[in-house]
């Protein structure tokens, strides 16, 4: 089982390289993962009791061409699947539960440096029920 715990070494270890321990992480894959470690502590925070949280940064690129056409806000804005596991979203609608994720986001949405965030914002129970999976796509980072 990944612990939250784990998930904040995880993070902090992707700070400074030299501290990453997986032999297939790429220097490219550390810094595409940094410009969205900002975000996890704020999650974190408001979405507490966190049982599990998992921020992938999925960026393609599609951004840039979404700028040229007026789709994006900017081209270099990054696109994010978060996997939230919380008790706090006990008794709330999914929609709900996306907003208040939404709300922590807020600033780099609008600003376009976040350009889209796909999520799963799941009770410990609907975790438990789903096989515990550590991220939202077989083979992401954390």
């Amino acid at each position: 089982m990944i612990s939250l715990e784990n998930k904040f070494e995880f993070q902090r270890a992707s700070e400074n390289p030299s501290q990453y321990s997986s032999s297939n992480a790429s220097p490219a894959s550390l810094e595409k993962h940094k410009m969205l470690s900002k975000h996890f502590d704020p999650l974190a925070s408001a979405l507490s009791p966190v049982t599990h949280l998992c921020i992938s940064d999925v960026t393609d690129g599609h951004a840039a061409a979404g700028f040229l056409d007026g789709r994006a806000l900017a081209a270099e804005g990054r696109e994010a699947l978060i996997l939230a596991v919380s008790s706090r979203f006990e008794g709330v609608s999914p929609l709900a539960r996306q907003r208040m994720v939404h709300a922590v986001l807020r600033d780099d949405l609008a600003s376009g440096s976040l350009h889209s965030v796909r999520m799963r914002c799941w009770t410990p129970r609907q975790w438990d029920g789903a096989g515990r999976p550590s991220a939202m796509r077989p083979g992401a980072p954390c």
